[in-house]
């Protein structure tokens, strides 16, 4: 196998943290803040689980999908401002 000759520029390991006290520091901080997530994320869940279906809107599909595709696609109540045709634009430009 070919080595390459030291003088070849190359990257370095762990996203460029140079000394093995930073590397650590680093991945503490990323178990950290991913643990802070995980828990907030498990609290929202616990939240929406404690929470019972409402009779009144559970229902009515039809009604809540065209309420949707008026209100949240075709923009609907922005057009009727005087610069809603270019929100429209601009909302399909993005999709």
């Amino acid at each position: 196998m070919n080595q390459l000759p030291s003088s070849m520029a190359g990257r370095e390991i762990l996203w460029n943290v140079s000394h093995p006290l930073n590397s650590i520091v680093m991945y503490a901080l990323l178990t950290l803040a991913s643990l802070i997530c995980g828990a907030a994320l498990l609290n929202r869940f616990f939240i929406w689980s404690a929470g019972r279906p409402d009779a009144a809107r559970s229902g009515h599909w039809l009604d809540r999908f065209e309420r949707i595709w008026n209100q949240v696609l075709l923009q609907n109540q922005m057009l009727k401002f005087q610069f809603g045709f270019l929100h429209l634009v601009v909302q399909v430009l993005l999709l």
